[in-house]
């Protein structure tokens, strides 16, 4: 069942303060072409269509994290460490699931600074595919 991100957490070296939102993001897969340069349209299995095959490796994506400025953001020249983001408990789970693997910081945003506003900062880690980002269940 769905439910919200209330509960949810990251971990990272030099993360400090309050996280508001974390964007797991998309781990995608290129397709490549592989049409033959013989191909002739209409004959045997070929139609009009071009053909693809699944690229052997996927690209880890991204996680975007905002939260609440801190005079010690995450330090965007630090290399790889491991990031864990732990999700909300779901159902009667007493343990929850994590998604974690290796990542480094790849951008960061300090707050705005501005009369009546929270100020919020935000930081984008790419998984460096060295250590797979893998999701383990809650209990």
């Amino acid at each position: 069942m769905a439910d919200t991100g209330n509960t949810a957490s990251i971990s990272f070296t030099g993360i400090a303060g309050t996280v508001q939102s974390i964007s797991i993001g998309d781990q995608t897969r290129e397709a490549l072409e592989s049409t033959p340069l013989n191909v002739t349209v209409g004959s045997g299995k070929h139609s009009a269509y071009k053909e693809f095959v699944p690229d052997r490796v996927v690209d880890p994506g991204e996680v975007d994290v905002t939260m609440y400025f801190s005079s010690t953001p995450a330090d965007i020249l630090a290399g790889a460490g491991t990031l864990t983001i732990t999700l909300p408990l779901q159902g009667a789970e007493t343990t929850a699931g994590t998604l974690a693997g290796t990542a480094f910081c790849t951008r960061i945003k300090y707050g705005d600074l501005e009369q009546g506003s929270l100020t919020m900062a935000e930081a984008t880690f790419k998984w460096d595919g060295l250590t797979d980002p893998a999701f383990s269940a809650g209990s």
